[in-house]
């Protein structure tokens, strides 16, 4: 090639457009798969909550029942992972003293009662929000 051929192929500038996009490109697909999984994650955590939310919102009503609180929970949580678990947890307080269940408090009136519901997810795939918590008095 010659030196003057070689001077107007520097000066060229046309697909200048395209080696940008091939440079950009790849860094675009890497934040869209990035945003991808965590869109992902927020959706399942949101279900988790919704489905937490729903248990709280049957002791709320009135249920007294903690094992359906658990169908509940199960029944209302959509897309349930395969690995999950939940626990439902009933706990009593006289004032900030935590105490049991069947005794009155020092001052005569029965304790306050309360509802832990708490959900989590076993999957590894998931990588926030692993689990969901409502406390909720019933009495």
């Amino acid at each position: 090639m010659s030196a003057q051929t070689l001077h107007r192929l520097a000066r060229d500038e046309r697909g200048g457009s395209a080696v940008e996009f091939a440079l950009v490109a790849p860094v675009l697909a890497a934040v869209l798969a990035v945003l991808t999984l965590v869109w992902s994650d927020i959706t399942a955590v949101a279900r988790m909550r919704s489905a937490v939310h729903a248990g709280a919102d049957y002791l709320r009503a009135g249920g007294a029942d903690t094992a359906l609180v658990r169908t509940v929970v199960e029944r209302s949580w959509e897309a349930m992972p395969e690995t999950y678990e939940i626990t439902v947890a009933e706990s009593c307080a006289c004032g900030d003293a935590v105490g049991g269940c069947a005794v009155l408090c020092p001052s005569g009136e029965p304790p306050s009662v309360y509802v832990e519901i708490r959900a989590a997810t076993g999957d590894p795939d998931q990588m926030i929000g692993r689990t969901a918590t409502e406390l909720v008095r019933v009495r």
